[in-house]
Order: C-alpha cells, then structure tokens, then sequence
C-alpha cells in the first residue's frame, strides 16, 4: 500500500515538473530576453540576475548563450533558464550531471536518454530540469530550466 502511495507522489511530481517545464520554457521563449544593461529594479520587485545558478556545474567547455537565457530573481526565488552551446558526447554530458549534481544536494529524480536526454533533479525547494540536444556537427546544446517547486503530500482514501 506504501508503494502504491509513493507512485501517486511520484507521478504528481513529474506531472508538477512538465507544468513547471513548460511555464519556464514559455517565459524562456516568450521574448523576456534579458541583458546586463538593463536599469536594476527595486529589490521588493525582483531583478534580473546573473546568468548562473551558483550550485549547478556547467562542462567546461561549454559557452553560455546569452540571448537564449533567462534569469529572475526576486527574494529567496530564483528561477529561469540558462542556455549554453559547446562540443561532446549527449551520455558523457548527461553523466557528467549524473555526477556532479548530487555533489551540491541535487537528487537526481528521473531521466532518459535516446538521441537527446533529459534529467530532473531536486534539491530542498527548487527543481532543475536539464535537457541535452543535439546541433549541427559535433555541438550539443544544454538548456537548465531552474524554479521553485512546492511539493504536498498525495492524500490518502
């Protein structure tokens, strides 16, 4: 019966992480391009932050791409998206987060991989999806998706 409640959770949760992909991958698309030019905003409003989320390694040969990437932070919240370009393998990339995330407290909550991978991760309040694409030639594309998640208990009949 504990299994049975575990999988209801289980499966809310990765239903709460596709809305939370779409929403990021929305306001990510949406045209909200951010820049280090623009005028800082009062805190109580938020702000546009730097590009990195401090507890999420990136390959080193990867190169951000600007344009493409999205971040806010307002408060405690930070959320968005954090596009980067660069060469390598779709499975060495994907177990180089297998790895490093949970060396910051990233549980790793599910993944798969074929000819592009995807990989849920939490970590206290906060939920990271990374997804791994191929390009042209060598070049893969990774794309994090960061935001708050807010997780309840599935109740119980």
């Amino acid at each position: 019966m504990e299994r049975v409640g575990s999988l209801k959770l289980l499966g809310k949760l990765l239903g709460w992480v596709l809305i939370l992909w779409a929403l990021v991958g929305i306001v990510g698309c949406g045209g909200f391009h951010s820049t280090q030019k623009t005028e800082p905003a009062k805190a109580e409003e938020g702000r546009l932050s730097s590009f990195q989320f401090e507890d999420l390694p990136v390959p080193f040969n990867m190169t951000i791409i600007r344009s493409d990437s999205f971040v806010y932070e307002a408060g405690s919240v930070k959320t968005g998206i954090v596009v980067y370009e660069g060469e390598g393998d779709i499975s060495q990339l994907s177990r180089f987060f297998k790895e490093k995330m949970p060396q910051n407290d990233w549980k790793l909550l599910g993944h798969f991989e074929l000819q592009n991978a995807m990989l849920v991760f939490m970590k206290e309040r906060r939920m990271a999806i990374i997804s791994i694409m191929p390009q042209e030639g060598p070049k893969k594309r990774i794309e994090i998706r960061v935001g708050p998640v807010e997780v309840r208990p599935v109740p119980t009949n």
